[in-house]
């Protein structure tokens, strides 16, 4: 009892109320501080917004007009303008976590730099959305048609068009990284390496097969066996046997392996307009199969 008497209860309880106090005070700013932390995380977390990436409601899509071996082209309307939209799957084919996530990086940068490019002969890029599983590129429309239905329906009319500017290459098959059809992409590209202009060049090899042939590269073939044939197996189209020999060698010179073989595309320019093709027309028509072969249409 004479030890209790000397005990100060109200200093003890002040003591106690300001150990409370400074526990609460430094409670809240470690949460405070957690908090702030929590707070950059997100932010770094959080997508930058992209200029390219369009108003979802004002896109409405409609029917399929084209489709190639990794995507499907539908009409559409955004914002009141006719357009097309190509649409892709990033899970498709079995690919692997990183690969989608290869795969939608490469998009992203690809799509940021094709929007802002302006020229009257480069398909305007007018935006794109992004999904967990999907994604899709939405650009001008172009009314006048594939190049296939082009060079058939001139073919048809016995002339041919000296003009290369005049061949209109608007096959919706953009020649670079993912928004771009695989059986196009150079090697390079397709490991996701380091590139430079030569990959256009391969990719125009293709085109000019494509031109000649009439028909797909690559038919019914998926991503991943296409990527392995190509980069490994040094896959590609298989050249017909009555292909004059002076285009099958600008088709291989263009699509060699090695980019810094590959020709400049003045030198293209120079090979293709050199190619004499009254010699072979005989001989193309008397052994080719039915297809475009619009290189050697009679000229009026």
């Amino acid at each position: 009892m004479a030890l209790a008497t000397k005990i100060d209860v109200k200093s003890l309880d002040e003591q106690l109320e300001n150990l409370h106090l400074r526990f609460m005070k430094k409670k809240k700013e470690l949460h405070d501080q957690e908090s702030k932390v929590i707070n950059v995380r997100d932010v770094v977390a959080k997508e930058v917004p992209q200029e390219w990436k369009i108003i979802r409601k004002k896109l409405v899509v409609k029917q399929v007009f084209a489709r190639g071996g990794f995507d499907t082209v539908h009409k559409g309307i955004y914002d009141g303008q006719e357009v097309a939209v190509k649409m892709l799957e990033w899970r498709e084919d079995g690919r692997t976590k990183a690969e989608i996530a290869s795969l939608k990086k490469d998009f992203r940068q690809e799509v940021s730099i094709w929007h802002k490019l302006d020229h009257p002969n480069i398909t305007k890029c007018i935006g794109a959305t992004t999904d967990n599983d999907s994604a899709s590129v939405i650009t001008e429309y172009l009314s006048g048609g594939t190049l296939k239905a082009f060079i058939i329906q001139y073919q048809k009319r016995s002339c041919l068009s000296r003009q290369s500017n005049d061949w209109q290459l608007i096959l919706l098959k953009e020649m670079t990284g993912y928004t771009g059809t695989p059986g196009y992409m150079a090697p390079e590209v397709l490991e996701s390496k380091p590139y430079n202009r030569k990959c256009d060049v391969y990719s125009f090899g293709i085109c000019l097969w494509e031109m000649y042939c009439c028909d797909m590269p690559y038919p019914n073939i998926t991503f991943s066996e296409l990527t392995s044939a190509v980069v490994y197996k040094n896959l590609r189209p298989e050249i017909p046997k009555h292909c004059p020999s002076s285009l099958a060698k600008v088709m291989k010179q263009c699509w060699d392996v090695e980019p810094k073989r590959r020709p400049e595309m003045e030198e293209v320019v120079s090979m293709l307009e050199a190619i004499n093709t009254s010699n072979s027309e005989a001989s193309i028509r008397s052994h080719a199969p039915s297809g475009c072969f619009s290189f050697f249409g009679s000229r009026r």
